[in-house]
C-alpha cells in the first residue's frame, strides 16, 4: 500500500498542474480555478475531486475517507511509461514486521568479484535480456559474497533496465505478490535453504514455505488469478536467491524450469 500510494504521488508530481479540476459534493459539481492550484494537499473537499490532463489522457479521482485520509485513483490509456519513470531506481525491503522504501545499496561493484563470478554475471546479464522470467541461485559457505553479489547485480544490471527491487525475508515470502502495475520486478531472497527445505524433512512438513517458493518460481502463483485491468501486462520477473548449501533444498527447487542458473561461490570475499 505504501509503494502504491508513493507511486501515485510521484506520478502526480511529474504531471504537475492539471487542465481541469472539478469537485463533486451534495449532488453538485464545482469547478476549481486551476490557476490557484499549487499542491493536492491544499485542495480539501468532503466529497470527491476529479482532475484531468488532456495531453496524457489521464484522470485523477481523489476521495476523502475517515479521518480526512485520501484515496488517489489514476485512470489512463497507458500509465506504464509514467510508472516506469517514477519508480526508477526504487527498492523495497519487506519483512514480516516492517517495510522500507529507498534505493539499492551496493558496497561492492561486480568488478571486485573473482573472475569466474564475473563470467557467471555475464551469463546472468545475457539471460535477463533474453527471458521474461529468470531464477538464479548462488550457494557457498558464509563470507563468500553471495548477498553482496545479489545487491551488485540489482544495482548495476537490473536497476538500469527499469526493474523495481524487492528484498524479502522469510515471513514476507509467505504473503508477497508482485504489484501488477510494475512491468519489471526483481526479488532477492536470502538463505533460501532455510526457506525451501526438503519436504521429506520433518521441519518442512510443518510449513508451506517450500510450496510458496515453488509456485513463485514456476509462475503458477501469479497466473492462477489475473487482474482484469492488467491482462495485457507481461511482467518480467528476476529472482535472485542465496543459500549456504543446496543439500537442504527441496529437489523440486533445482528442477529445470524453476532455477535457470546455479553458481557456487568458493572464494572468501568478506
Amino acid at each position: 500500500r505504501r509503494l502504491q500510494e508513493m507511486t501515485v504521488l510521484r506520478v502526480l508530481a511529474h504531471l504537475g498542474r492539471p487542465a481541469q479540476i472539478v469537485q463533486f459534493y451534495m449532488e453538485r459539481y464545482f469547478y476549481y480555478p486551476v490557476e490557484r492550484f499549487s499542491s493536492w494537499e491544499e485542495i480539501s473537499s468532503p466529497g470527491t475531486t476529479y482532475a484531468f490532463w488532456p495531453e496524457h489522457q489521464i484522470w485523477l479521482q481523489v476521495q476523502t475517507a475517515y479521518h480526512n485520509r485520501r484515496r488517489y485513483t489514476l485512470l489512463g490509456v497507458d500509465l506504464r511509461p509514467l510508472i516506469r519513470k517514477v519508480t526508477y531506481n526504487l527498492a523495497v525491503m519487506v519483512s514480516g514486521y516492517q517495510s522500507r522504501i529507498g534505493q539499492v545499496y551496493s558496497p561492492y561493484p561486480i568488478s571486485s568479484f573473482p573472475a569466474e563470478i564475473q563470467a557467471f554475471t555475464d551469463q546472468v546479464q545475457q539471460q535477463i535480456l533474453q527471458q521474461e522470467r529468470l531464477a538464479v541461485l548462488v550457494h557457498g559457505i558464509p563470507g563468500t559474497g553471495k548477498t553482496a553479489w545479489t545487491q551488485a547485480v540489482a544495482h548495476e544490471l537490473l536497476v538500469p533496465l527499469g526493474y523495481v527491487v524487492f528484498i524479502l525475508d522469510h515471513e514476507a515470502v509467505q504473503e508477497f505478490i508482485a504489484p501488477p502495475y510494475l512491468e519489471r520486478v526483481c526479488l532477492i531472497i536470502n538463505e533460501a535453504d532455510n526457506l525451501a527445505q526438503d519436504r521429506a524433512s520433518e521441519v518442512a512438513q510443518q510449513s508451506t514455505k517450500t510450496e510458496r517458493i515453488l509456485s513463485l518460481l514456476d509462475g503458477t502463483l501469479h497466473q492462477s488469478v489475473l487482474d482484469p485491468d492488467y491482462l495485457d501486462c507481461r511482467q518480467r520477473l528476476v529472482v535472485l536467491m542465496t543459500c549456504n548449501t543446496t543439500e537442504r533444498l527441496d529437489p523440486a527447487v533445482l528442477r529445470k524450469g524453476r532455477v535457470d542458473l546455479i553458481q557456487e561461490f568458493t572464494h572468501r570475499f568478506v
